[in-house]
């Protein structure tokens, strides 16, 4: 694998994995009625040896999906472009609507029915009732303090985490 992490929009870091552009591929072929799991396959290996030549260290997320786009656009697959175009255009306007409606952070894609409640009734806030957790945030939250109960009785408390987180 050329690359051992990607940079993610928040700038967090996270393992590089072809199978997600190749996920993404998939589903953008999918909405055009073109399900072909090879062509995927071989739709992100070009994607990944194009990125492996243009970015030397940590790619960014935004590069990965621009690339994605040309690599569409050069094989004739315009219509799967812009399917994957418009579910990208999506994307970003429901992270930019949670952000603006609720002032959540939205690290899980849930729907923004989803992020109304957790902010209402679940995520933590400061005094100021402004949002300080994601709600990722908030599930390990939760998870940790569930298996804090199985530390207190001599349980192994790391594999409870990992079961409810």
């Amino acid at each position: 694998m050329p690359f051992e992490y990607v940079r993610k929009r928040d700038g967090t870091l996270e393992p590089f994995r072809k199978e997600k552009i190749v996920s993404a591929l998939s589903r953008a072929l999918s909405a055009c009625g073109k399900e072909d799991p090879e062509l995927a396959h071989t739709l992100a290996e070009k994607v990944v040896h194009l990125l492996s030549e243009r970015v030397s260290d940590i790619p960014e997320v935004e590069r990965i999906q621009d690339i994605v786009e040309e690599v569409l656009m050069r094989e004739g697959l315009s219509e799967v472009a812009r399917a994957y175009i418009l579910y990208r255009e999506k994307r970003r306007s429901l992270r930019k609507a949670k952000w603006e409606l609720f002032g959540v952070r939205d690290d899980l894609k849930l729907s923004l029915n989803a992020v109304r409640v957790l902010k209402e009734r679940y995520l933590l806030k400061d005094s100021e009732g402004n949002v300080i957790e994601t709600p990722k945030g908030m599930m390990e939250r939760v998870a940790r303090s569930i298996a804090e109960v199985d530390r207190v009785f001599g349980e192994d408390a790391s594999r409870t985490f990992e079961e409810f987180f």
